[in-house]
């Protein structure tokens, strides 16, 4: 039993200032109030009831009614309010992410600009998305991890919606980053259909594969295609003027985005363990 008891006036301060209080009389008195009941009923009388009430009411805000993002505001225009907080969470909305993403595509466009030659731009746009697909069902991006697999959010609706909002956000950026080419003209948009198409073989491979090496291979697959099509073509005035970015290859990737969409489709089972692997 304690032998000691606080002085009234320091109890009081501890309850109603703690600031106040030094770092060593706080360490003291949180050690004695342990074992002592008296100095605790010295405590709890120091503090108005109302002061209880708003400092518990400030904790269930917290706890129970967390402020909404800007990000969980504008999603809740498109989703019900429970699964745009979910979408929300998605790791390619974050502020650092976007902020990585603009200052990517920017330099980018500066090398565009400096070459006088659209290629840099579209040789590495459609790998934007693709970035936030992998950051977004990378190794264990979800808090909850493996727990994830037990809610009912989890599965091919969640991936699906967080697909679509991590591409909806980087082609607002990319599209942003098009208008500042040299020579705006129709192949400056060339990259669209490869960027949504990555996107979506990614999520078709992830049914196989670990979802970051799915994007890595999609990756790889894309730059081979751009530097081995600039080596047999030898175009002369850059990839962009060659069969990659023209009518045709938009053909190709028109043709392969409902392909990928119907392997998700008839997959989607798969995609609902992407996050926990």
């Amino acid at each position: 039993m304690s032998t000691w008891h606080a002085a009234p006036e320091l109890l009081a301060r501890y309850a109603t200032e703690p600031e106040l209080v030094d770092n060593a009389t706080a360490s003291s008195l949180e050690a004695h109030l342990l074992a002592c009941e008296q100095c605790r009923r010295g405590v709890a009388d120091a503090v108005e009831p109302a002061w209880m009430v708003a400092s518990w009411d400030a904790i269930v805000d917290d706890v129970d009614r967390p402020r909404t993002t800007m990000a969980e505001r504008f999603l809740g225009w498109f989703f019900p309010g429970d699964v745009a907080r979910v979408v929300a969470a998605t790791p390619a909305l974050r502020l650092s992410w976007l902020a990585a993403v603009v200052a990517v595509i920017a330099a980018a466009v500066v090398a565009s600009r400096t070459a006088d030659d659209l290629t840099p731009f579209l040789a590495f746009a459609p790998l934007v998305p693709l970035a936030g697909v992998a950051v977004s069902f990378g190794p264990a991006p979800d808090p909850a991890g493996e727990a994830a697999l037990a809610t009912p959010m989890h599965g091919a609706g969640l991936v699906l919606r967080r697909t679509v909002v991590v591409l909806a956000t980087s082609l607002v950026v990319l599209l942003a980053g098009t208008v500042a080419l040299p020579g705006l003209e129709w192949r400056a948009v060339g990259w669209v259909l490869p960027a949504i198409g990555l996107s979506l073989v990614a999520l078709a491979l992830s049914t196989w594969l670990p979802p970051l090496t799915a994007s890595v291979t999609a990756a790889i697959g894309w730059e081979t295609v751009v530097v081995g099509t600039g080596l047999i073509d030898r175009v002369s005035s850059g990839i962009a003027e060659g069969p990659l970015f023209s009518l045709a290859g938009q053909l190709v990737w028109a043709l392969l985005i409902p392909l990928a969409l119907a392997v998700v489709g008839m997959r989607q089972l798969r995609l609902a363990t992407t996050e926990a692997r």
